[in-house]
């Protein structure tokens, strides 16, 4: 996924069903102005599943996991509602009912905690919002973050960060001679700072999200991570190139490389109008339930 976010994994497809106790039941007004995608529903989810005697699949009340789903939002994109409706964006947030967001670590010289940026955070995670940040490696061309920032960072984010993860799809495969070694190393500072730091070592440290051909190049970090962060585009990416996208195998690919971990992926489904739901896939077997997260793509619009 692109500067996006992750999700739940049962055995078969996964339904949204709102029941009238949920603050996820928004109006069709609302609907029609969330335009974001679901990347697939987390599997911390709490309460009781109901089977369809039909089709198998299994059915949580939306209440039951909107504490396991997140959201990508895009704070420092003056492109965006985040940026130029950010009031709204809140109220929307609200509404669905989701509390994790997920956005990129901003370094630079000139930000610091008083940045619009850092404001924002701080603003959301004062009404309860909390934040996973991904920490870029030095192979992005447009921004990157030092491990030895993270405190700092975590500090003007009052402490509202529960996930810093690793690069978001670093193309190892450019320089494969070097850059498997680059990403790895920041990886490892980034789980060396987190887990070195008595008020950071709580905080998530999730991979990085190795695609294509970046995935079998890369190197071993079953050390350096506590989730596994997979970005699966089925039909497209590896291993999967021509598959039905099966996750399984995704899963299998990434655990060569990180471990057997939590998985976390971040694929996005689509909400239409009408209802939320989720487009059916295949999914690991049920043994795995319990080790999966998930998380969402991002608000388009708002009027």
């Amino acid at each position: 996924m692109h500067h996006g976010c992750s999700d739940p994994i049962i055995g078969g497809s996964f339904n949204v069903v709102f029941d009238r106790a949920s603050r996820a039941q928004v109006s069709d007004r609302r609907r029609s102005l969330v335009g974001f995608a679901i990347s697939a529903l987390a599997l911390r989810a709490s309460g009781a599943a109901f089977s369809d005697p039909i089709t198998g699949q299994r059915t949580f009340a939306a209440s039951a996991f909107r504490d396991s789903v997140g959201m990508c939002v895009h704070l420092e994109n003056r492109q965006t509602p985040y940026y130029s409706n950010f009031e709204k964006v809140i109220q929307l947030l609200k509404d669905i009912g989701i509390t994790h967001l997920r956005d990129d670590a901003i370094v630079a010289s000139y930000v610091d905690r008083e940045y619009d940026f850092y404001k924002k955070i701080r603003v959301l995670v004062g009404l309860g919002f909390r934040f996973d940040l991904v920490a870029h490696d030095p192979l992005n061309e447009y921004v990157f973050t030092p491990p030895k920032k993270l405190q700092e960072i975590y500090d003007w984010c009052d402490h509202g960060i529960e996930i810093f993860e690793g690069a978001n799809e670093p193309n190892l495969a450019r320089n494969p001679a070097r850059n498997p070694a680059i990403s790895a190393d920041h990886q490892r500072s980034i789980y060396a700072t987190v887990k070195n730091s008595p008020s950071l070592k709580g905080v998530v440290v999730a991979s990085p999200s190795y695609i294509q051909k970046s995935v079998p190049i890369a190197e071993n970090l079953a050390d350096a991570v506590d989730w596994i962060n997979l970005h699966p585009y089925p039909g497209m990416e590896h291993p999967e190139t021509k598959g039905s996208g099966d996750l399984s195998r995704f899963v299998a690919d990434a655990e060569r490389t990180f471990g057997k971990s939590r998985c976390w992926f971040q694929r996005p489904v689509i909400i239409p109008r009408s209802r939320l739901r989720t487009d059916t896939f295949p999914c690991p077997k049920p043994s795995r339930l319990g080790t999966c997260r998930g998380c969402c793509c991002g608000i388009s619009s708002v009027e």
